[in-house]
C-alpha cells in the first residue's frame, strides 16, 4: 500500500478499536452488527491485500503461504458477509454452504481450502450485486478468484510472486473507495443514534475516524500534573495515551510527562486506585510543549 492507503487503513482499524470497546452498546441492534461485520471484513481484506503487495519471493514455500494467507482473508471476509446476507434473507442453504470457520481454513489442507475458496467464489456469484451493505463487492469477489487462481497454480510448483503482488496493488484502490462510501452513507449515520445516548461512544467514534497522515508527522510533548479535588498531587496514577505504547505512572508529586507525541487527536486515560477513572481528548496541532493538569475524583 502507499502512504495514503497505510493511513486510510489505519484509521479504519482505530474506529474498529473504538466499536469493539463500546460493543455493549450496539450489539443488540442487529443493524450495528451488520455494519461493524461489514466494516471487519473490508480491513480484513484490506489487510491481506498489504500482505500480498508486501510480499517477496524468498522461496517457493513462503510465497505459497502468503498467496493461501492472502487467499483465506479473503474467503473468510466473503463467508461472514455471506452468512450475514443469507441470516438477513432467511437462506439456510446459503448459510450452510457458508458453515466454515476461520479455524476450519487455517488447519485445512492445501488442495481442500482452495476448493473452500471456489464454493465460497461461486455460492455468491449470484447474488453478489445485492451484498454492498453486507462487506461484499463485485470487486471483492473478483479479488477472491484471482486470490483462488493464484494459489490453485501454486501448489505443487513454483511461481512468481509478482502476479499476487500487481493483482493486490489493483484491487485495493478500488476496496478503500467503496469502504469510504460505506463508511460516509451507512456507519457514520448509525453511529448519530448515540450522539445523546451515549456521548462517550459517539465521540470517540469521530475522533477514530480522523485520518493521521504517518508521513508528515510533526512531534510534541504532552505533560501535567494530577491532582485530587483538593488539588493534592496523586502518586501513582497510570496515565495512558490511547492508541500508542505510551503510558506513564506519577511519582509522588503527581507529574507525568510524554515526549516525542505525534500531532493529532488523541485520547488520555487516567486511573488510579481508589479514584474514580477519567478519559479525554486532546488535539495536538503543532510542535509544542502542551500542558494537560487533570483532576480525579476519590470513589
Amino acid at each position: 500500500m502507499n502512504l495514503i492507503q497505510t493511513t486510510e487503513l489505519n484509521m479504519l482499524m482505530a474506529v474498529l478499536v473504538t466499536l469493539n470497546k463500546f460493543k455493549s452498546a450496539w450489539e443488540g441492534n442487529p443493524v450495528m452488527v451488520t455494519a461493524v461485520n461489514n466494516l471487519q471484513a473490508r480491513v480484513d481484506l484490506l489487510n491481506a491485500m498489504d500482505i500480498a503487495q508486501k510480499a517477496t519471493s524468498k522461496g517457493i514455500t513462503q510465497t505459497k503461504e502468503q498467496a493461501k494467507t492472502a487467499m483465506i482473508n479473503l474467503a473468510y471476509g466473503h463467508i461472514m458477509a455471506g452468512r450475514a446476507y443469507a441470516t438477513s434473507i432467511n437462506n439456510l442453504t446459503l448459510k450452510q454452504t457458508l458453515n466454515y470457520t476461520h479455524s476450519d481454513l487455517i488447519r485445512a489442507k492445501d488442495t481442500d481450502v482452495f476448493d473452500i475458496g471456489q464454493i465460497v467464489h461461486d455460492a455468491l456469484s449470484p447474488i453478489i450485486n445485492s451484498m454492498a451493505n453486507y462487506g461484499a463487492t463485485p470487486a471483492t469477489l473478483t479479488a477472491l478468484q484471482t486470490a483462488v487462481d493464484n494459489f490453485s497454480d501454486m501448489i505443487g510448483k513454483p511461481r512468481s510472486q509478482k502476479a499476487v503482488t500487481i493483482t493486490a496493488t489493483k484491487n485495493v484502490k478500488d476496496v478503500i473507495l467503496e469502504t469510504r462510501a460505506f463508511n460516509k452513507d451507512i456507519l457514520d449515520p448509525l453511529i448519530e443514534q448515540y450522539k445523546t445516548s451515549n456521548t462517550e461512544f459517539y465521540d470517540e467514534y469521530h475522533v477514530s475516524r480522523i485520518k493521521v497522515d504517518v508521513g508528515h508527522r510533526k512531534t510534541t510533548i504532552i505533560q501535567g500534573v494530577i491532582t485530587d479535588g483538593s488539588n493534592n498531587p496523586v502518586a501513582k496514577a497510570l496515565v495512558t495515551l490511547r492508541s500508542t505504547k505510551k503510558m506513564k505512572k506519577t511519582g509522588v508529586n503527581g507529574k507525568y510527562k510524554f515526549m516525542n507525541v505525534e500531532t493529532g487527536t488523541f485520547f488520555i486515560d487516567v486511573t488510579a486506585q481508589g479514584y474514580s477513572s477519567i478519559s479525554f481528548s486532546v488535539t495536538i496541532t503543532e510542535f509544542e510543549v502542551n500542558k494537560k493538569d487533570i483532576q480525579i475524583n476519590k470513589i
